[in-house]
């Protein structure tokens, strides 16, 4: 399926540590990916970010502007879990049918997104011996601990089970960045049937055979 948003640009950071998936602006390219939705990603340096942030704010096209951020015909659209919501709900996917299970799906967001920021810390907010092997050891362990939880609660391989929605795709890249997708059918066998139904999405799969420059 093609989906056409005019003019949609997603713009982040390039390669980090040699790595061109690593961060927040994969959640959104896999989302995209997997809807068919036509972009242009911009990646930028650390002074083209300063630049364009400060030029964002001095024409009040934003005022705390982040990245990754998306702009629509010129249009800023920031924060990666809120944009994803967005475009979900403009897309009618990603989203759950109910209110109580939309404050559920929304809920399994902040709990992916407080795993990225145990990750940035470990990595790159307080890097050192402790806050790392911390992580490595102990925060990894916990978050794939919680997730076996959640994804056991449903019937289906997602986190609201049979339907896929917007965290799927940050809760993925997590698995790929900050954890790891290996086989986990022994341990963890509700994340290894996430995993396996992420990957073998027929876009997600085309776009994962590729180099994700």
């Amino acid at each position: 399926m093609t989906v056409d948003f005019d003019d949609l640009k997603l713009y982040y950071f390039g390669p980090i540590n040699g790595s061109p998936t690593c961060g927040r602006g994969e959640h959104l390219r896999l989302l995209f990916k997997d809807a068919g939705i036509d972009f242009d990603y911009v990646r930028l340096d650390g002074q083209e970010w300063m630049d364009l942030k400060q030029k964002l704010i001095s024409e009040k096209n934003a005022a705390s502007p982040t990245l990754p951020f998306i702009t629509i015909n010129g249009k800023y659209f920031g924060k990666a879990i809120p944009t994803m919501r967005y475009i979900s709900n403009k897309l009618g996917m990603y989203v759950a049918s109910n209110d109580e299970d939309t404050q559920l799906v929304d809920s399994y967001a902040d709990i992916v997104m407080g795993w990225v920021d145990r990750w940035a810390n470990a990595y790159f907010w307080n890097p050192n011996d402790e806050t790392i092997k911390k992580y490595e050891t102990v925060q990894i362990a916990e978050a794939y601990t919680d997730f076996e939880n959640i994804l056991a609660t449903h019937k289906g391989p997602y986190l609201l089970g049979e339907t896929i929605t917007y965290p799927d795709f940050a809760l993925f890249h997590m698995m790929e960045e900050g954890g790891t997708v290996a086989d986990k059918t022994s341990t963890h066998p509700n994340v290894d049937a996430f995993i396996k139904a992420m990957q073998n999405r027929p876009n997600l799969k085309q776009y994962l055979a590729t180099d994700r420059q």
